[in-house]
């Protein structure tokens, strides 16, 4: 990542000092109005532009939109994705950020950036074929929507013993549930 004046957003660290971090808006040198004309094949490009080790990160970003996907969060957009250099000068995928399940809210709300042309309606497979896209070995890509699904019940527990009321908890479990069959039904 190169340093470009007036994009870059410098967060604090516990010791006072400074990392660099540069939302997928600004590595595309988009204006934050943009922040929605962002495809996951896109983000992508980015990774493999400017992290120093693209393979981890690409198998981030799957997990992150895998994730986001499951829980109904049609609000990940290109300022809600960004890179970062550690302590050591590596540059990756931040932490996540702003995960919420806008599904509560906005009932079919659609992922805010189209994987593989699509944004709504997809398919075990539709992952598989994003996942060849970033270079992610089907093995590994597999073993991520697994175990995404897999989890399914400890979410259920979590979601029970949120503050949420009552019906978003029935509607969450609902989305997690569906998504989760979703991620395990192989075509025939």
């Amino acid at each position: 990542m190169k340093y470009r004046q007036g994009l870059v957003r410098i967060d604090g660290k516990d010791d006072g000092s400074k990392v660099h971090q540069e939302d997928f808006c600004q590595l595309s040198e988009l204006p934050p109005s943009a922040k929605y004309d962002g495809s996951g094949e896109g983000c992508a490009k980015i990774i493999n532009r400017f992290a120093s080790e693209p393979g981890i990160e690409l198998l981030r970003l799957f997990e992150h939109l895998v994730f986001s996907w499951w829980v109904g969060n049609g609000d990940l957009h290109l300022k809600n994705l960004s890179l970062m250099v550690d302590r050591d000068g590596i540059v990756k995928l931040t932490p996540a950020y702003d995960l919420v399940s806008t599904m509560l809210v906005i009932p079919d709300d659609p992922l805010a950036m189209p994987i593989c042309g699509r944004d709504k309606k997809f398919q075990r497979s539709t992952w598989l074929t994003f996942a060849a896209y970033c270079g992610i070995a089907d093995k590994a890509a597999i073993r991520v929507l697994d175990r995404q699904a897999n989890v399914v019940s400890n979410a259920i527990t979590l979601i029970q013993r949120s503050f949420l009321p009552e019906a978003m908890k029935e509607d969450l479990r609902k989305i997690v549930e569906i998504r989760s069959e979703v991620l395990i039904k192989k075509m025939s």
